[in-house]
């Protein structure tokens, strides 16, 4: 399923199978310039898409179900996908995305950027004497 409402921006192939990339207009990120923020948007590789899952599509969480199935890899690891979350401007070219080494020349030139997970440290069981 979708990780939040939004509309999809980009689809294309990867390597075991596709990737589908979309933008969610109500959650905003802090963007690369001044005090501007971008909508968040999400990633999901490997996937096999639902019928109608395109560019301009919208999905909601709640109803639509994002991909039809896990695509299975071409190495021995078993079915899988990866998410990731994205900042990128409303103005962002996704239509021109051919695939990772376009996606990726654009985060080297921070025109877009992958966001790292806040990592929490978990409080330590108290030792006992």
């Amino acid at each position: 399923p979708a990780v939040a409402d939004g509309v999809v921006v980009a689809v294309f192939e990867d390597f075991v199978g596709r990737i589908v990339v979309m933008r969610h207009d109500h959650e905003r990120v802090p963007g690369l310039g001044d005090g501007e923020t971008w909508p968040l948007h999400s990633l999901l590789a490997h996937v096999d898409l639902a019928e109608g899952i395109v560019p301009g599509a919208s999905v909601l969480q709640a109803s639509s179900v994002l991909a039809a199935a896990l695509a299975a890899s071409n190495t021995t690891a078993p079915p899988h996908a990866h998410l990731s979350l994205l900042a990128a401007p409303a103005s962002f070219p996704w239509a021109s995305l051919g695939g990772w080494p376009d996606l990726l020349s654009f985060s080297a030139r921070r025109e877009v950027t992958f966001l790292e997970p806040p990592l929490r440290a978990l409080p330590q069981p108290q030792q006992t004497r």
